[in-house]
């Protein structure tokens, strides 16, 4: 049967994946920036996977599972044990907070990128992770979310706002504590904080005294003023300073401090 009308069929787009309700992003096509990004994003996981502790079978008095093998071969100990040598790895959740203020424009393909690595690479550590833009409701990855959803958030990812921290900053925090996991992390991702500092240092100064939780920021951007500004909000000891296309690099860095060592 002939085709009605005259005109070519529009190309085909992949189908995007619906957004909950409230968020004011617009997904966008991901497979472009998935496909430059994962090869990055493997090498990350790969550099920050931790060896299974060994695993040893040893004769025991009463510990393990009774062999009649072993009673023959030691009357003493008649059962097999399994013991492991080597640090349990305590468990992690992260979560992400990303700049959107109109001047994230000028660097955000390599931001687009730089955040579908970590994405990409906590999935495949298998670590919890949130992810949010600046500000309110802006939600691209909620834990347990293994949709596509974040992939075409953050590949649509805009600046457009004013970039006011606290109102996002504390709900991540909140449902940060909230987890289970052992060990807590809150990034903020900036390319120069200008906007009501003083509620933004305070909070970070008492987020400390949470035993288990770690904030970090990470400046994306070179201007030594705004790196030392934000230096005096969040404290020097807590601020990594790197161009966007740097950030699986920086990232990984941050992922290293809290990768346990030795067996």
């Amino acid at each position: 049967m002939g085709r009605s009308g005259g005109g070519c069929a529009p190309p085909s787009i992949p189908d995007l994946p619906e957004v909950p309700d409230g968020v004011d992003i617009v997904p966008a096509p991901y497979g472009d920036v998935v496909a430059e990004m994962v090869s990055v994003a493997h090498l990350l996981a790969e550099e920050l996977k931790v060896p299974e502790p060994k695993a040893y079978i040893v004769p025991h008095e009463y510990r393990g599972r009774y062999s009649y093998r072993q009673e023959q071969r030691t009357p003493d100990t008649p059962n097999l044990a399994r013991i492991q040598l080597g640090y349990r790895v305590p468990g992690s959740a992260w979560s992400i907070v990303v700049d959107r203020s109109g001047s994230i424009n000028t660097m955000l393909k390599p931001l687009q990128q730089g955040l579908m690595a970590i994405h990409l690479a906590l999935e495949e550590l298998a670590l919890s992770h949130r992810i949010a833009a600046l500000e309110g409701n802006a939600l691209l990855k909620d834990f347990g979310d293994t949709s596509p959803v974040p992939r075409a958030l953050i590949a649509g990812l805009q600046g457009a706002t004013t970039s006011q921290v606290m109102p996002t900053l504390c709900p991540m925090f909140e449902a940060l504590m909230a987890r289970p996991e052992e060990i807590k992390v809150l990034l903020l991702l900036h390319d120069g904080l200008a906007h009501a500092p003083d509620p933004l240092a305070s909070w970070a100064w008492e987020a400390r005294c949470h035993p288990g939780f770690f904030f970090w920021g990470i400046y994306l951007g070179s201007n030594p003023q705004e790196e030392a500004a934000m230096k005096g909000l969040l404290g020097a000891d807590r601020l990594i300073a790197c161009w966007p296309a740097e950030l699986p690099l920086k990232f990984g860095n941050v992922l290293w401090a809290f990768r346990p060592v030795g067996v």
